[in-house]
């Protein structure tokens, strides 16, 4: 007995040192003190007491004396380090260190900052942008007639370009200095987001010049006489700018660009002059068919050695006017149908002065960051905003439609089936709009967040794959039939091309987020990488050390919260926020251990094991997803409405986690390894379940009333004066007019009211029998007309060039 209490009490006090991290030497003290104290009373025997003393002995002499734990140790280890994981190039720890991370960083390592997110303010438009979001923008919305621009004039109308120029659209982020409008990130996004809902080509239009446009680059990397030569003129229309990076072969993997530039001297407007004889061959690229100044992004070589130690050889990015000499411009692609000015871009040997080069000179080779920070930009914004302009619409339409659609006499909304579409519709709105948020809040916060950015990019684009499907669902025929009338054929032609936009969306999950995060967020892996590949053994050393003390504190901490979960995590939120954060606190654990025996075990694998990579990006994705919607549901103060809401999307988050477990445990390469961890993470199986029948019920029921967050959504997409009005119309007559329904239905079920006759006579008959007033009377046929306005689609005569009529 007292063999097992001295075992425990050894087994308690080394697992609260190792929860807690302290330095090391904490760790070799407390032990000796442990051996001391428990030998003075009586708690060892001799033999025991001696070989504990010279464990420690060994241990302090081993890890404890440097040039003994590097002879013995840390030599033999950073040899396994290096056969373990792969060699970087220059050019690719460039890539590993782009970027900044955000609230991911401590998700991923198993200690979530919830205090730091809940003093986090979100970020809010200010009055200008507000005022411009409500006025500028709610007029261009007002000339765009997506189905003209889409099947009539394959463009927006000349009338609707001079506006978008006029009024800055293709300057909201550039400095108001230079005649841009100086928006914050979130302003940009509420804006693509209400134009995105209107049209996606308008919407495409607007987000590119903001997002991976030369007017981005000059703006934080060009040389003065860059900035005060071009962004007026960006900010103005004078110049619209389209950026080639997209090639037949690479793709936009940046990293691979086959475009050649060689670095030489040419005459230049009859003058001897230093710059770049390019051959590029790019495609794919939105608004080259009418920009008046390209950006290109390409590989500088420099075999002569004209740069003379100012810049260096390679990814480099410059720009070109229009009319410069071998600049092939003009044509169109023709994307899904949709009439996205968006064509090839091609040169051989094109010169251009090395002063063309974005940033000078001195710029010359460091285009990865360049291409990066923007990229980035477009992955937290402008993308993101697209989508949820879409997915915010379809909340509207399908709640709409699904109420006062009727099937059997019953609303399709009273269905079950619907009901859970329609609920599942709700919570992914809610939590692509938490994402949305909170990512772009980070932008505004000076951050270039990469890993949070990819999360947010391919989370929200397959939510609205998923959520424009379901949508087409409830709407049937009504939804696949085109016509001015249809609101969901454009958006969904328009999804497809979101998905493969800043990255498609099957290597950002198989090999993106992943890989990112585990250089950007883990505090160790990257310099453990550089150092082992570096001659000076001390310096890997210290990371190697650290960084498996800091394995075994997660470890100890996941241990930790399996027994005393509910004393040891304070939450920094309230109420029913309080059990997911909880919830989320232990899974950012499971989530921190799981990751460090992968890639101990993996190394260099990794980048081959792609559905590996993809099952701990789905984790860490759940996790950031959950986060966001814990902070975006502390911030809203809809009460009952955001409960429900919030409940579903983080009932989803951690299902999604835990199939993502399973899915890697039952394919991991060690199953040895994966059965421990089942055991321990999930010993009695599948924990959580998919959101239940009965909130399914009420979020859908929620959905079709006229509640605080449809408000919310409604005031973020532009529904005035289009194809959507005639739904949204009728489903809020129908709202007025429920009482009035609610009578005739009384009057129906005790057969005062014939239920065979037209529904005209049915009113005249609740009028004659006063069971109606004339201004009920009035108010159902007014509802009635609505009604059959949203339910018509078109006809076109046989040529299908026309509309013929409205059925």
């Amino acid at each position: 007995m007292l063999v097992m209490l001295t075992v425990l009490l050894f087994l308690l006090c080394n697992g609260f040192i190792v929860y807690s991290f302290p330095r090391r030497w904490i760790w070799l003290v407390a032990n000796y003190l442990l051996v001391v104290v428990t030998n003075y009373f009586g708690m060892l025997n001799v033999g025991v007491m001696w070989f504990l003393t010279g464990l420690l002995i060994t241990i302090t002499l081993i890890f404890y004396i440097s040039p003994i734990r590097i002879y013995f140790l840390s030599t033999r280890i950073r040899q396994w380090v290096r056969k373990r994981l792969p060699s970087i190039s220059a050019t690719e720890a460039e890539v590993l260190k782009t970027g900044d991370h955000w609230m991911e960083a401590s998700l991923f390592r198993g200690k979530p900052d919830w205090q730091w997110l809940a003093d986090l303010k979100l970020s809010q438009l200010n009055a200008e942008e507000l005022s411009f979001l409500n006025n500028e923008t709610q007029i261009f919305c007002a000339m765009i007639n997506d189905w003209q621009v889409i099947h009539q004039d394959h463009d927006l109308s000349p009338v609707a370009w001079q506006y978008l120029k006029d009024k800055g659209f293709c300057g909201l982020t550039i400095d108001k200095r230079y005649g841009g409008k100086g928006f914050s990130a979130a302003a940009v996004s509420a804006i693509v987001q209400k134009i995105a809902s209107c049209s996606f080509t308008a919407g495409v239009t607007v987000m590119v010049p903001n997002s991976l446009g030369l007017g981005e680059l000059f703006s934080h990397f060009g040389t003065d006489v860059q900035k005060e030569e071009y962004l007026p003129a960006l900010a103005t229309g004078k110049h619209l700018a389209c950026f080639a990076l997209t090639g037949p072969e690479t793709g936009s993997d940046a990293a691979s660009i086959p475009d050649i530039g060689i670095v030489c001297y040419e005459e230049f407007q009859e003058k001897k002059t230093l710059g770049v004889k390019i051959t590029f061959d790019k495609r794919y690229i939105t608004l080259a068919p009418v920009a008046t100044l390209v950006g290109l992004a390409f590989r500088l070589v420099d075999p002569d050695h004209l740069l003379n130690g100012k810049g260096s050889e390679g990814i480099t990015c410059c720009y070109l006017p229009r009319q410069h000499p071998g600049l092939i411009i003009g044509k169109r692609h023709y994307p899904c149908g949709m009439p996205i000015m968006n064509g090839p871009v091609q040169g051989k040997e094109v010169f251009i002065p090395i002063d063309w080069i974005v940033g000078g000179q001195a710029m010359a080779g460091r285009g990865w960051s360049i291409l990066m920070s923007a990229i980035s930009t477009g992955r937290s914004i402008s993308l993101p905003a697209i989508s949820q302009g879409l997915i915010t619409l379809h909340y509207l339409t399908s709640s709409a439609y699904a109420a006062i659609r009727t099937q059997f006499g019953l609303p399709l909304g009273q269905f079950e089936g619907v009901q859970q579409v329609l609920a599942t519709i709700a919570g992914l709105t809610f939590l692509s709009e938490a994402c949305r948020v909170l990512t772009y809040t980070a932008v505004d916060h000076g951050i270039k967040p990469a890993v949070a950015s990819a999360i947010t990019k391919y989370h929200n684009t397959e939510i609205s794959r998923k959520i424009i499907n379901d949508v087409l669902d409830i709407h049937a025929g009504r939804g696949v039939m085109d016509g001015p009338r249809n609101y969901l054929t454009g958006h969904y032609c328009g999804l497809l091309i979101s998905i493969p936009g800043e990255g498609a969306n099957i290597m950002t999950r198989n090999l993106i987020i992943f890989s990112q995060a585990m250089t950007r967020c883990h505090p160790y892996i990257f310099n453990l990488i550089t150092t082992a590949a570096q001659p000076d053994i001390n310096n890997f050393d210290k990371v190697f050390w650290k960084s498996l003390g800091y394995s075994f504190n997660n470890m100890a901490r996941l241990s930790a919260l399996l027994l005393l979960r509910t004393f040891l995590i304070k939450p920094k939120f309230k109420d029913y926020l309080a059990v997911y954060e909880k919830r989320l606190t232990f899974l950012s654990s499971v989530f921190a251990v799981i990751s460090d025996i992968t890639i101990a075990l993996l190394g260099g694998e990794l980048k081959r094991k792609e559905a590996v990579s993809a099952c701990l990006a789905d984790m860490l994705s759940c996790l950031y997803l959950g986060a966001s919607v814990i902070k975006q549901a502390a911030s809203n103060n809809f009460n009952k409405v955001t409960k429900l809401h919030a409940s579903w999307a983080l009932e989803y988050c951690s299902v999604q986690f835990q199939e993502a477990c399973f899915e890697l445990f039952h394919n991991y390469p060690n199953k040895i390894v994966a059965g421990l961890l089942r055991v321990i993470v999930f010993p009695m199986g599948r924990k959580y379940k998919k959101p239940s029948h009965k909130l399914n019920k009420q979020l859908a029921e929620l959905m079709q009333t006229d509640n605080s967050l449809r408000q919310y959504f409604s005031k973020q997409v532009y529904v005035a004066k289009n194809n959507v009005t005639t739904v949204e119309s009728a489903f809020m007559s129908q709202l007025a007019v429920k009482e009035i329904s609610n009578k005739l239905l009384q009057a129906l079920a005790s057969k005062q009211i014939n239920r065979k006759s037209p529904i005209s006579q049915q009113l005249q008959e609740a009028l004659t029998k006063k069971l109606l007033t004339a201004a009920e009377v009035f108010a159902y046929q007014e509802f009635r007309q609505q009604y059959w306005q949203a339910l018509k689609v078109d006809a076109f005569d046989k040529s299908l060039q026309e509309v013929d009529k409205e059925y």
